[in-house]
């Protein structure tokens, strides 16, 4: 299983150039303490990993793959919530939302399943993978809806 997440954070007010290094420290620290907190040790590998970002004006792009632990959703929420905390007392910023511009979940499976669900875009069957493109909104995320649909397949 594969989660692959791309998100957009608004903040209230253009991120100043300094704050690029305090951007890197936290998803330095997001990656290695973060998204590994109640990962088995062994598993390591699945938890969730920003493996892309960038700032522009009021806003910050990341990209955030996963396993079956800490699922980018979930990292999502934990990552918004770390950097509030780092932000907003140095640079008077917060964080006003974010926006899920894409979500993709690959799960394995053995024959193709055809579904209709709700905040499902786009399902596809290929080489014993099930790929399913997500349309949520941030509400979505916070209410568990990927969960829901994962455990519904």
């Amino acid at each position: 299983m594969e989660f692959d997440l791309k998100a957009r954070l608004k903040f209230s007010d253009n991120l100043p150039q300094e704050a690029d290094f305090e951007l890197q420290k936290t998803i330095e620290a997001a990656n290695n303490v973060l998204f590994i907190k109640g990962v088995p040790s062994n598993s390591v590998n699945e938890a969730g990993r920003i493996i892309e970002w960038h700032t522009n004006a009021n806003e910050l792009y990341i990209r955030i793959v996963s396993g079956r632990y800490t699922r980018s959703h979930e990292a999502l929420l934990r990552f918004r919530k770390a950097l509030g905390t780092i932000i907003g007392p140095k640079y008077r910023i917060g964080i006003r939302g974010y926006e899920i511009e894409e979500f993709t979940i690959l799960i394995e499976a053995e024959t193709p399943v055809h579904l209709k669900l709700p905040f499902v875009q786009e399902v596809s069957f290929e080489n014993k993978v099930l790929k399913l493109k997500l349309l949520v909104s941030e509400q979505d995320v916070e209410n568990q809806i990927p969960d829901e649909i994962v455990s519904f397949v």
